[in-house]
C-alpha cells in the first residue's frame, strides 16, 4: 500500500488546522473537546519545534499563568499573553494519528505530515514481514488518551523486513520519538537515513529516548539530528541490538539532571563513526555511556560530556 501526498504534501490534525478564541476574561477560549496536548505553532522550543503549553488545573490559574491551557467540560482556554491567530494553537484531541494495528503488507509512504495519535503518531503493530518505507514525512506529537501511558511518535513492532525512512522526522513524542521493537517476530532491519528526532518526553514519562531499538533488531542510522529529550537518553540501543551511526549528531540537555547523548545497554553493540556529541546540563552529562554494552569509535567527537562504563560495558575505538 502507498499513501502519497500527490501533488503536495499532506497534513493530518487529531484536531483543527484553525480555531476561532473568544475572550473569557484573562484567557481565551474555544469549544473543542477531548484535549490532550497544547502547543504553539507561532514560537519554537529549544528543540527546534512548536512550544508546548503547560497544563493547569483551572481557568483561574490559567489566567495566572502565560503559555498555559486548561480543559473546563469541554472548552479549552489559553492563555499566551496576547489574542491567538487563529493558526496560533495546535490542539492535539484523543484521537489516533497513523495507526496500522492489523495491516501486514508492504507500507510506502510519501510526504504524508501528521500530529497527535493516542497510540503514536505513527504506529505499527500487526507481526508481518514486510517493508515499511518513509520519504519526507514527519509524524511529531503523539497525544496519549491516558497520560500515564504514552507512546511514541513512531512505535514500529513485530516487523520482519527492511523499516526506512529518508528525511523523516520523529519529533515531540509523549515517550520516545523513533522507537522499534521485534516483540517476539526477529528480522527487524531499520535504516535511517537525515531524520531528525526532538523534543521527545512529556509530563512525568521516563526512558524517553530521541532513537532507540530493542531486542534484536540492526539499525544503521546515516546522518541527522537528534536530541532535547527529556528523562531518557537521545540514542539508546539496548539487550541484543546492532546499530552503526555515521555522522549523525546528537545534542543532550535532560532537564532531569543527567543527560547522555549515546548509550548502548545489555548484550547490545554500537558503532559510532565520524558522530558528533554535545552533553551538558546542570546535572551529569556523558556523550557516551556503556552499560553493560560495547561502543566502538571512529572519527567521533565529543563537543560536552565524558564517558562512562558499568556491568562491564566498553568503549573502545576501532
Amino acid at each position: 500500500m502507498a499513501i502519497l501526498g500527490w501533488g503536495g504534501p499532506v497534513r493530518y490534525r487529531t484536531g483543527p488546522h484553525s480555531v476561532t478564541w473568544s475572550d473569557a476574561g484573562g484567557t481565551y477560549s474555544a469549544a473543542v473537546s477531548s484535549v490532550r496536548r497544547v502547543f504553539r505553532s507561532d514560537e519554537t522550543s529549544a528543540a527546534g519545534i512548536d512550544r508546548e503549553l503547560v497544563q493547569v488545573a483551572d481557568a483561574a490559574l490559567c489566567a495566572a499563568t502565560v503559555d498555559s491551557w486548561c480543559d473546563v467540560s469541554g472548552t479549552v482556554h489559553v492563555n499566551i499573553g496576547r489574542v491567538p491567530g487563529p493558526s496560533d494553537i495546535v490542539l492535539l484531541r484523543s484521537f489516533h494519528g497513523a495507526r496500522f494495528l492489523t495491516h501486514a503488507h508492504d507500507l510506502y509512504m510519501e510526504d504524508i505530515h501528521c500530529e497527535g495519535g493516542i497510540t503514536g503518531t505513527l504506529h505499527c503493530d500487526a507481526a508481518a514481514a514486510r517493508n515499511i518505507v518513509a520519504v519526507r514525512s514527519s509524524f511529531r506529537f503523539s497525544a496519549p488518551s491516558n497520560p500515564s501511558a504514552p507512546y511514541d511518535a513512531v512505535r514500529i513492532r513485530r516487523t520482519a523486513g527492511l523499516c526506512a525512512f529518508f528525511d523523516c522526522e520523529a519529533s515531540g513524542g509523549a515517550k520516545d520519538g523513533w522507537s522499534f521493537h521485534e516483540d517476539g517476530t526477529p528480522g527487524m532491519n531499520v535504516l535511517l537515513v537525515n531524520c531528525r528526532g526532538v523534543g521527545n518526553g512529556d509530563g512525568t514519562a521516563t526512558s524517553c529516548n530521541g532513537f532507540t531499538t530493542h531486542d534484536g533488531v540492526v539499525a544503521a542510522v546515516l546522518g541527522g539530528t537528534y536530541g532535547h529529550s527529556v528523562n531518557g537518553t537521545e540514542v539508546h540501543c539496548i539487550q541484543s541490538t546492532k546499530t552503526w551511526c555515521l555522522g549523525t549528531s546528537v545534542v543532550a540537555r535532560d532537564v532531569d539532571g543527567t543527560s547522555v547523548a549515546f548509550k548502548c545497554s545489555n548484550a547490545g553493540t554500537m558503532w559510532l563513526e565520524k558522530t558528533r556529541a554535545d552533553a551538558a546540563g546542570a546535572g551529569t552529562a556523558y556523550a557516551i555511556e556503556a552499560n553493560a554494552g560495547l561502543v566502538l569509535t571512529r572519527g567521533h567527537r565529543t563537543l560536552a560530556g565524558g564517558i562512562a562504563t558499568s556491568n562491564g560495558g566498553a568503549v573502545l575505538d576501532y
